[in-house]
């Protein structure tokens, strides 16, 4: 049975981002508290601005998905788009889903005032640079070869050229 697009995106994505991007990291921070017992930096009203960056982290992630929904793909391996995506978020940074989730947990760490999570979150994003960007970047090369290596010299891996 093939599962729709629509599906994959609009249930699949959401209960992925909330596992992934505020679940696990969240569990882990707090069962590091036991071992490090930061003091939280934020209190309120200042950590009101957390969710401020949450919905940032939200907006680009949905503005990256649509991207790749207007080059008929999506942000699944498995149905990637067939063109090279250098529009829309992707003008400024080669990985804005994955800047979304820095953008995402960095504001939920301020939002509940859990520094332990700002080990985590680097932690985090150095598996996703190693174990997924990495990889994708190869296999970009590969289908696109030139176009991409062009590509790759213009517009920066993470911090968006504005």
């Amino acid at each position: 049975m093939k599962i729709p697009t629509s599906i994959e995106l609009f249930l699949l994505r959401p209960t992925f981002i909330l596992f992934l991007i505020f679940l696990l990291p969240y569990y882990l921070a707090v069962s590091l508290v036991a071992y490090l017992p930061l003091p939280g930096i934020f209190s309120y009203p200042t950590n009101l601005g957390g969710l401020f960056i949450v919905l940032v982290g939200i907006f680009l992630d949905v503005y990256s998905v649509k991207s790749f929904l207007d080059a008929k793909g999506t942000p699944m391996p498995w149905k990637p788009p067939k063109v090279l995506l250098t529009t829309g978020p992707f003008r400024y940074t080669r990985n804005p889903i994955y800047l979304s989730w820095l953008l995402m947990m960095s504001g939920f760490a301020v939002f509940i005032n859990l520094s332990t999570m700002f080990i985590i979150i680097p932690i985090f994003m150095l598996a996703v640079h190693f174990a997924v960007v990495r990889s994708e970047e190869r296999n970009l090369e590969k289908r696109f070869g030139k176009r991409y290596l062009e590509y790759k010299k213009k517009v920066p891996r993470w911090i968006p050229k504005l």
